[in-house]
């Protein structure tokens, strides 16, 4: 059995709770802004999208503090974000490898080569919330790496659509495959999340290992399932036009979510059982 997998209890200290305490604030705050999302519009909703990510990296970061520190949460927080806009720069100069896109300047903050550092900001969110959200299944590390990089591109199935309708980027792709139902995004964008997510949670496995019982995922948890289950609903009926990512979003990334699922369904019958954090 891998040595991360063992049972171990252990405490929760004061400081563990008020980490977790504003875990959870930041996340009300995100999914606040989230739900104002499809009422603006213009700059209001530019802002907004703003709020969402920033809340949403700081919901990550404090569920890393509670865990693993300060010290750790800082180097993975700049790990991830440097990873991301590393391949952000070169996926907008060459096009590799999601394809051939550009951002709007101007509307998500300061940028560096054309990339909005909000963008590096996302990928953290991301890609933090699907690997804890991964930890409750008590897999081998390699195919806990594949699933959470499915999941990674379940989320983009409901980010992309969104972002690209409201011109926040733009595919410059023009008869290029893609998924049925999603037009304007070509099939490279999708082998480009994999790319990054083979990346940053293989990296993960180093800088933050362990399997958790479905009662310690915390706030990424609570992130995990707004975005899978919310988005599907917004897309579907608060979101013209993005009937079809909620269909794709839905399926692709309850990969993750429905086995996550069962697995806290039957913790809820069983003897609890505790896995290091």
């Amino acid at each position: 059995m891998d040595a991360a997998m063992v049972a171990v209890s252990r405490p929760v200290s004061a400081t563990g709770r008020a980490w977790s305490a504003t875990a959870w604030l930041c996340l009300s705050v995100c999914i606040l802004a989230q739900i104002g999302y499809p009422l603006v519009s213009g700059g209001t909703r530019d802002t907004l999208v703003i709020v969402v990510v920033l809340s949403g990296a700081l919901t990550m970061a404090a569920d890393l503090c509670r865990r693993r520190g300060v010290g750790r949460t800082v180097a993975i927080c700049v790990g991830v974000m440097a990873t991301g806009l590393a391949f952000e720069v070169v996926g907008t100069a060459t096009g590799v490898p999601f394809g051939s896109y550009h951002y709007a300047m101007g509307r998500l903050g300061p940028a560096v080569a054309s990339v909005p550092l909000l963008i590096c900001v996302a990928w953290f969110t991301g890609a933090l919330a699907v690997w804890r959200v991964s930890a409750v299944l008590p897999l081998a590390r390699p195919t806990r790496v594949v699933l959470a990089m499915v999941a990674l591109v379940g989320w983009d199935l409901y980010l992309d659509p969104q972002m690209v309708a409201d011109r926040l980027w733009v595919w410059d792709a023009p008869g290029a495959p893609t998924l049925p139902g999603i037009d304007d995004i070509p099939l490279t964008n999708y082998v480009g999340w994999l790319a990054m997510g083979a990346v940053v949670f293989t990296a993960l496995t180093f800088a933050d290992p362990g399997h958790c019982d479905p009662s310690e995922v915390g706030a990424p948890g609570g992130w995990f399932v707004w975005t899978w289950l919310g988005s599907a609903l917004a897309h579907l009926v608060f979101l013209p036009g993005l009937t079809w990512s909620a269909p794709w979003g839905f399926v692709v990334m309850g990969v993750l979510g429905v086995p996550a699922a069962v697995t806290a369904v039957r913790h809820r019958s069983t003897p609890r059982q505790r896995y290091p954090s």
